[in-house]
């Protein structure tokens, strides 16, 4: 044994340049074997792709080059159970347990794009067809996907702890619809995630993920949505205003997710995800970027996906949004919160199957605007909808217009001087070419201040009233606004929806279009909405 096991080593060294052409080099330390025990020890190991000869392959024949290559150290290996009988007899390889001590894994994502391929059970040959172990163990791992020759991880992670168990690569395994990636049980441990999000705005930190496949969960703790570029950072390198968001949510838990449907075909579906506190704050800059690039509605994004998606309730509690928005009109910082927001969402798919516009997705929810005012509504979107079409419907509890002053003076020159909201309702129709609908707003006593709008080098944070203005504001309030607004009134105006889709703004930007249209009819004006 003692003669037998240097020779072993150099074996296995020499087989894995061999069986690769060159493009992989082992290297192994203090191998020790038990063929009594059926077992094989590693000290270490280093697995070295050579990046040239993979460019020779890829010059060669591009199909042949591998879109991923791997780099990989381990302080130590163990497989227990080995049957080196079988080996001699080329059986199968069977295993009984396979453990990994701090094994660090770098995967490059190579420049060359492949059609997907068969099944990985289907490309084994040899002694790895048909392969069986009884259990993978990973202690104190790492795992980082990154592009050949960039400097920045897409994905970068600890893997504290990895159980594998019941592993076959087999057809049976594959078809088996309690299997995860041909696995009986898959339990994970992952910390400190890093994944770069696509176009490279933004990374994702995660500081806990854990996976267990048996009991179809996921538990997400403590994940951040880190902007890398300001938000005129972002908006030059498009040419176009784009809004900055950063995000922070405390904890996520999905249940019922269907990992047998994801790691064969690439499908997501689950019952239930649970977001619990999240807190986001916005910011676009207005003033020095106009909006030019088109954003998508909810049922072009679903469509677009090249994967099937179904989700029975995504569930969101206590969502704090905070918006602000350096205004065109007068260089000023506007300001908008949306608090106490607990949100769900029934029916995400875009299975046909599932969604129609009997069966559509449905989302139904509760705020507080500017942590005051509550808004309720409901919203019913076909997401299959060649048009986009989706209802809306909602009240608008008791409050007083003022708190909508940081947005307004900045972005519309107008100061809400008082008034108060009994109560309103409102319902529309939308779709991709405009918005319809009828609001009716029951408020009392509402006069407004216009004003004038600031000078380039001032340094007042507010817009300030000219005399112009508030002889504008008189004539306003007198003629032009209905200042009351009752049902036990004489004339109670029923407010009119009508805007049309600015496709340069966001779904929620569409929606407030909507309710800003509904307002404005009752007031009296125009319900056209200002394109500011």
């Amino acid at each position: 044994m003692f003669y037998l096991q240097p020779w072993l080593q150099k074996k296995l060294e020499a087989t894995v340049s061999e069986r690769t052409a060159g493009l992989y080099s082992l290297s192994l330390r203090n191998l020790e074997v038990s063929l009594l025990g059926g077992s094989l020890t590693l000290d270490g190991l280093t697995l070295t792709p050579d990046f040239k000869v993979w460019e020779k392959q890829k010059q060669k024949d591009t199909v042949a080059a591998p879109p991923i290559v791997g780099q990989m150290k381990a302080a130590q290996l163990q497989l227990q159970g080995l049957s080196y009988i079988g080996l001699l007899l080329q059986k199968p390889l069977q295993l009984d347990k396979i453990y990994l001590l701090e094994p660090q894994l770098v995967l490059y994502k190579m420049p060359v794009e492949k059609p997907p391929g068969k099944p990985l059970h289907q490309n084994l040959t040899g002694r790895l067809k048909n392969l069986r172990i009884g259990e993978i163990s990973i202690d104190k791992g790492h795992l980082v996907l990154k592009d050949y020759q960039k400097e920045q991880n897409t994905i970068a992670c600890g893997i504290p702890d990895l159980q594998v168990k019941g592993l076959r690569l087999d057809s049976l395994a594959y078809n088996d619809p309690n299997r995860f990636f041909y696995a009986q049980e898959v339990k994970l441990l992952a910390n400190e995630a890093d994944i770069l999000l696509p176009k490279a705005f933004y990374r994702l930190k995660i500081k806990q993920v854990s996976l267990s496949s048996r009991a179809k969960t996921i538990a997400i703790t403590q994940t951040q949505l880190v902007p890398l570029y300001s938000a005129a950072g972002m908006s030059r390198k498009i040419n176009s205003a784009l809004t900055q968001f950063k995000l922070a949510i405390p904890q996520v838990k999905l249940a019922g997710v269907n990992f047998s449907d994801f790691s064969r075909y690439g499908n997501i579906a689950l019952d239930l995800v649970k977001i619990q506190n999240p807190r986001l704050t916005t910011y676009k800059d207005a003033l020095h970027f106009k909006d030019k690039v088109p954003q998508p509605l909810p049922h072009q994004i679903i469509q677009g996906l090249k994967m099937g998606l179904s989700i029975n309730k995504i569930q969101v509690t206590d969502l704090d949004i905070r918006y602000r928005e350096l205004s065109r009109k007068t260089g000023k910082m506007a300001l908008g919160t949306f608090q106490n927001m607990n949100l769900i969402l029934a029916n995400i798919s875009n299975d046909k199957n599932r969604m129609s516009a009997k069966t559509p997705a449905v989302l139904s929810g509760s705020l507080l605007i500017m942590g005051k005012t509550s808004l309720r509504g409901t919203i019913r979107y076909n997401l299959l909808s060649p048009n986009g079409y989706h209802t809306i419907r909602g009240t608008i509890g008791n409050g007083q217009p003022e708190i909508l002053n940081p947005i307004l003076e900045q972005d519309q020159l107008i100061r809400v001087k008082s008034g108060t909201v009994q109560k309103g309702h409102f319902r529309m129709v939308l779709t991709n070419t405009g918005a319809k609908g009828t609001m009716q707003l029951h408020y009392q006593n509402f006069k407004v201040d216009m004003l004038s709008k600031p000078k380039a080098d001032s340094k007042d944070k507010k817009p300030k009233q000219s005399l112009g203005k508030k002889i504008l504001s008189v004539f306003a309030n007198k003629v032009v606004l209905n200042t009351d607004n009752a049902p036990e009134e004489n004339g109670f105006k029923t407010g009119e929806i009508n805007t049309p889709y600015r496709q340069n703004r966001s779904v929620i930007t569409y929606w407030i279009d909507g309710l800003t249209s509904g307002i404005r009819s009752s007031l009296g004006l125009s319900s056209k909405v200002p394109t500011s």
